[in-house]
């Protein structure tokens, strides 16, 4: 897949040898490790061994239908028939689709979904490969999805609650202008009028029989593919494929599947839309181009050149956005796919400040402008050709590492869209031969012939308020015009020779190494620094890092706490050294490296990833920060202009000013809880405050502790810790955090915020208590974490189709105290709140009189063990617990003994805990309602 994939970006620059025009002409093929074929009735299979994750297997069922497929009196059932897939099949009775998921031990939701859009629906299942029977299970739901969905009025009934929740749930300031903007940018299309969530009333007064009629129509074996990628056997899986698919007879007179058209535009097409309720501004800029798949070697060259393009002009936008001056506080421009699949677009976005929208319009034009007038410079191109090599090489070298879910979805779109699938070897191999071989001059042609006087849109979306200047169709059209003839310079790009360290290092010594069962080890420097540090086989090109020691946002002072917020960016993108933020972006060319820095709240530090080739790399930069931090004061003021302009409408959001009200009241009004803060806080933030924090925090040595996690060879890391940690001096500072936490309000406390125009209630339940935290109490904690969210879907959701989805937490913490905190929330119509409030309490009483069902615990359990087997082959998981362990001296116990522990929980003391830690006096609580 081409377009929408990362994966295919890297390996080392090769000699171009020549190629034919032959070869330039050869067909793409589908890579050879996908076991493909077609039935007779024209459905589809792709299958492919893939071992990442181990004992997993992807399922996807695509079907080439959605919402443009709809009758005009079917507008929503598309999405609407997609839930049914989970409400009754021939083989699974109701809900027991999910009742049986969920007992493997696979979330809903997170490994079990659907999605449809304007052409497709697609769906989605993970599942353990460890028992035949699962498998064979699984056939019979995709099977049934196929052809034998059962659509009982009395289950279409029920689930039209639950679609026009996820319709409520879409309403507000974007749904509003994007009904505004859609006919305008879509005129003439169908699509104008398909959105997949359709119409409410549509949806609320349809008979049954015209869903029916959707499904009869489009679910059909010659619009459908089954994708299988995992940790199976292709023959055996091709097998089942054709047992339980070749079967399924079309209809006898198919109805056509059309592909529809976005008309073409001789005069640009300008949408401007405003709502009071909006938050952002957005500028878009699009140039539509039919679509043109990429099947041929000749294509793929054409893709390596639109991608180098891409990079190039970023790079550039990305310069402007770390100046104050800049209009906008994000950008980005690149050629991609439009709305539909008739269209591609070559577009740029932007996120405008309140009164430069005619000026962000503007620069984004004239930088396009620009390289279509001087184009790009010989050392941008071989920088970035260099970048998007080095990526290859990365892909390259972890082809036996790819996620079967990122194949999967590969695979979707090679159906669905006919992207081409030729595998990271194949183009591994064409990325050697073609890229050298592409030119500057063909690059900087690219934007004449995508930036065109026809098949242009314009749209733009603001807030309505008197301080945001939004042009006119009249001013929008001049800014265009004049565009097209503005006086500009050529670009300059300014780089550096320098080296990252200029002086010499001495080194430190490893001191004392101790081994732990866990298979890591902890390195003792003599400058008192401990490095752990953990090889791994999970991933071949990947190491991943983390630096932190005690201290973190609770050493801010209360007046200055606001700092978090933009702390961050202000050192990460200030440079190290002699090198400004954007210098060190280009002296890093072919590296693959990441650097930032971290302040939490009782830590601070540094975290990163990088590969076994570029280690000393990120080390040096490490050192850097430790040694030679920059300050820049363009970029502190570009953040705090960004920061300003980012909160100014964010009160006028319904939910963001209900969650900014809940954290006040359940903070006891904490000046140190600022979820949106004030222009005088903002305004209130010195660059002198923040980095005399990192001086004090970030910079002495002391009590930090390094941790590697990945493909690491350590007799070769040893030299480097030596030189790069090792050689630091310690300064005999200790570092501590600080006991800030707010309180949390006695009894009962509760409010209603009225805010927003639609009929759209949220709701919020909090609890907080005392706790013992240790591996046993998180345990059934967690266990009733996930027996209450099942319920609380089966009744709330499932029951009285009263949310699209609720949400159940419980987090417990040791510090700064030992204490739990529990969490419901959840969206639903302002006349259903009292009663859906009823039914969590009634579930909170239940569990607390009989505690758990077994087949809840059951899923519980299940759920515990299959996400312990997949986390342990991760190194985001071994770094994190590495992490936990040095800074809670939580042991790390072994897969057996946590099995052990899951095993032992018994519902009587999950029952115990539901009525130790849900208070049924003590909570706060509150709803939003529509203004009155």
């Amino acid at each position: 897949m081409l377009k929408k994939s990362i994966l295919f970006i890297g390996i080392l620059v090769a000699i171009f040898n020549g190629i034919s025009a032959q070869d330039l002409n050869e067909k793409l093929a589908l890579d050879p490790l996908i076991k493909f074929g077609k039935l007779d009735n024209g459905f589809s299979y792709y299958i492919r061994h893939n071992e990442e994750p181990e004992n997993r297997v992807e399922f996807r069922l695509a079907v080439n239908a959605g919402s443009i497929c709809e009758n005009d009196d079917q507008l929503g059932l598309a999405h609407l028939c997609e839930h049914m897939c989970f409400n009754g099949t021939e083989h699974f009775d109701k809900s027991a689709i999910i009742d049986f998921i969920e007992s493997t031990g696979v979330k809903f939701g997170q490994h079990l979904n659907a999605y449809t859009s304007f052409d497709e629906t697609v769906y989605m299942l993970q599942m353990p490969a460890d028992r035949e029977g699962l498998i064979d299970s699984t056939f019979l739901i995709m099977e049934d999805w196929a052809h034998n969905v059962t659509l009982s009025t009395e289950e279409i009934d029920k689930e039209r609650g639950v679609v026009i929740e996820e319709w409520r749930l879409g309403l507000g300031a974007n749904e509003r202008m994007r009904n505004k903007y859609f006919p305008i940018l879509l005129y003439g299309s169908k699509y104008a009028d398909r959105l997949p969530i359709g119409k409410k009333e549509i949806i609320e007064t349809f008979e049954p029989d015209l869903i029916r009629d959707f499904y009869n129509d489009w679910y059909r074996p010659d619009l459908q593919a089954i994708i299988i990628v995992g940790d199976i056997d292709p023959d055996e899986m091709e097998k089942k494929v054709k047992k339980h698919f070749s079967q399924i007879e079309g209809p006898k007179n198919p109805r056509e599947r059309i592909e529809y058209e976005i008309p073409n535009n001789e005069e640009p097409l300008i949408a401007i839309a405003t709502d009071e309720e909006a938050t952002y501004i957005i500028v878009n800029v699009f140039y539509k181009h039919d679509r043109k798949i990429k099947t041929t070697v000749n294509g793929y060259r054409d893709y390596l050149k639109e991608k180098v393009y891409n990079s190039m002009l970023n790079a550039r936008l990305a310069e402007i956005m770390q100046k104050p001056t800049s209009p906008f506080m994000y950008a980005y421009t690149g050629y991609g796919g439009f709305l539909g699949r008739s269209k591609d677009a070559y577009s740029s976005f932007a996120v405008a400040k309140p009164d430069k929208i005619a000026f962000s319009l503007q620069v984004l034009l004239e930088e396009n402008e620009r390289v279509s007038q001087f184009g790009f410079t010989e050392t941008e191109f071989e920088r970035h050709k260099v970048d998007a090599l080095r990526s290859y090489e990365q892909s390259y070298n972890e082809r036996d590492k790819q996620e079967s879910r990122g194949l999967a979805q590969e695979y979707v779109y090679n159906y669905l869209a006919q992207e081409p699938v030729p595998g990271i070897e194949k183009e591994y191999e064409l990325a050697q031969a073609l890229m050298p071989s592409i030119t500057l001059e063909e690059i900087n042609t690219l934007a004449k012939k995508w930036i065109t006087d026809n098949n242009m849109a314009i749209m733009i979306t603001a807030p309505e308020k008197p301080e945001v200047i939004v042009p006119s169709e009249e001013e929008v059209s001049a800014i265009v015009l004049a565009s097209k003839t503005a006086k500009l310079s050529p670009y300059e790009d300014n780089i550096s020779d320098e080296p990252l360290i200029t002086e010499e290092i001495a080194p430190g010594k490893i001191i004392d190494i101790q081994t732990f069962e866990a298979n890591y080890e902890i390195w003792k420097l003599d400058n008192g620094a401990e490095v752990y540090v953990k090889p791994t086989d999970f991933k071949n090109d990947e190491i991943l890092y983390k630096a932190y020691c005690p201290g973190g946002s609770s050493l801010i002072p209360d007046d200055e706490v606001a700092m978090v917020r933009v702390f961050e960016e202000v050192v990460s993108e200030s440079g190290l050294g002699n090198f400004t933020g954007i210098e060190l972006e280009k002296k890093l060319t072919g590296k693959i490296v990441d650097l930032n820095v971290d302040l939490d709240h009782l830590t601070n530090g540094f975290s990163g990833s990088t590969t076994p080739q570029d280690i000393e790399t990120l080390l040096q930069l490490q050192y850097l920060y430790f040694t030679n931090p920059r300050q820049d004061k363009e970029v502190f003021d570009k953040s705090i202009d960004n920061f300003l302009n980012q909160i100014k409408f964010m009160h006028e959001n319904p939910r963001m000013a209900f969650y900014d009200t809940l954290s006040k009241v359940a903070s006891l009004n904490s000046p140190r809880v600022v979820m949106l803060p004030s222009e005088k806080q903002i305004q209130n933030i010195k660059q002198e405050s923040i980095y005399n924090l990192y001086s004090t925090y970030f910079q002495p040595i002391d009590d930090f502790s390094f941790f590697f996690v990945g493909n690491i060879n350590t007799e070769e890391l040893k030299p480097l810790v030596e030189k790069y940690i090792g050689s630091l001096a310690p300064t005999g500072s200790i570092k501590e955090w600080k006991d800030v936490a707010p309180g949390f309000p006695e009894g009962i406390s509760e409010f209603t915020l009225h805010k927003g125009k639609e009929p759209q209630s949220q709701v919020a339940l909090k609890m907080n208590g005392d706790y013992t935290y240790n591996m046993n109490n998180n345990l059934v904690l967690k266990t009733l974490e996930k027996v209450l969210s099942i319920k609380l879907r089966e009744k709330v959701r499932e029951d009285e189709s009263g949310t699209y989805g609720i949400g159940f937490r419980a987090s417990p913490s040791k510090y700064p105290k030992q204490e739990y905190d529990l969490s419901v929330s959840f969206g639903c119509s302002p006349d259903n709140v009292d009663k859906l409030v009823g039914v969590v309490f009634d579930e909170f009483k239940t569990i607390q009189k009989n505690g758990p069902e077994e087949i809840d615990m059951s899923k519980a359990k299940e759920t515990f063990i299959r996400e312990r087997e997949a986390a342990v082959k991760e190194n985001d998981y071994w770094l994190k617990t590495l992490q936990k362990s040095s800074f809670l001296g939580n042991e790390i116990i072994s897969d057996e003994e946590y099995y052990k522990a899951i095993k032992a929980i018994t519902p009587e003391q999950v029952k115990e805990a539901a009525n130790k830690y849900i208070t049924l006096d003590h909570y706060v609580y509150g709803v939003l309602r529509p203004a009155e």
